[in-house]
């Protein structure tokens, strides 16, 4: 049964209404809301047209208004592993509904998702296979295929695709770039500047001049919507793809080495507790 962990105002674009869905089917390193993702934090079940109400409410409300707030935007965790709870909750309004999600889902859930969605925040943790499973434990192959899907289908649905620019990995966030350029010069992207967080706790964050190279990267690639978020030249002590697996192995994985295909009944990721949040 789905658990919302929380619901709240949001001014990060898009201005919206969130729910805060527990559970994922990814394993990230670097998971920003690894309390969520890892089902650490005990949501509650609400009934979909409840929980319309209450969006429907908190839109209305000053404080909606204020930031300019005009959709539900589920997210997570990975809101797909929810799926029939949001399409319940979009059943029950006629509010703009975003979907912000990894992309990691069949073929036809991503159907059903369109179907109801107004909007797609849509990240890209990488495009090359051995450095999508470290990063997730998951295959990439499935989110790009996806990805060309949405874009040859629904192009206008997308708000934006979100890629972390990983410290030490630039040449990753120019290969994303140009996964998208060879699928559509219009293609919306939004680098984000990494944020050392969960078991990547002790690794620095983005500097300035890596996000000036992707950034620079892209535009020369032929991307006319290329933005960034996020906050530079965070302190840490390690960057890099090794120092991704070493950190991956201190913390209990057993298999950074085989590039963390996540195949683990129970992923003794979840327990880590990091040293430090940003």
């Amino acid at each position: 049964m789905p658990e919302i962990v929380a619901s709240m105002l949001h001014p990060a674009p898009p201005s919206s209404y969130d729910a805060f869905l527990a559970g994922c089917n990814f394993r990230c390193l670097g998971c920003q809301n690894y309390t969520i993702s890892m089902c650490r934090e005990q949501g509650t079940f609400i009934p979909p047209d409840r929980w319309a109400e209450q969006g429907i409410a908190a839109l209305a409300s000053r404080e909606g208004r204020l930031i300019g707030a005009d959709r539900l935007f589920f997210t997570g965790g990975e809101p797909t592993c929810s799926l029939p709870w949001v399409e319940a909750v979009a059943e029950c309004c006629t509010l703009p509904v975003n979907f912000d999600t990894n992309g990691f889902m069949t073929l036809s859930s991503l159907e059903r998702i369109l179907s109801f969605s107004d909007s797609l925040t849509f990240d890209i943790k990488a495009v090359t296979p051995e450095i999508h499973l470290l990063l997730t434990g998951a295959p990439v192959e499935p989110v790009k295929r996806n990805c060309a899907y949405v874009v040859e289908h629904a192009l206008e649905k997308v708000y934006e695709f979100r890629s972390v620019v990983y410290p030490g990995m630039v040449a990753e966030a120019r290969k994303v770039a140009q996964f998208l350029a060879n699928l559509c010069m219009d293609a919306p992207l939004c680098f984000l500047a990494f944020r050392p967080n969960f078991v990547l706790d002790r690794t620095r964050g983005t500097t300035a001049a890596e996000l000036r190279e992707a950034l620079t990267f892209a535009r020369s690639a032929g991307l006319h919507r290329v933005t960034w978020s996020g906050i530079l030249d965070i302190p840490g002590e390690k960057a890099g793809e090794k120092a991704f697996e070493d950190l991956a192995l201190l913390a209990g994985c057993e298999k950074p080495g085989e590039k963390r295909l996540c195949t683990c009944h129970e992923c003794k990721l979840r327990e880590y507790d990091p040293y430090r949040r940003t």
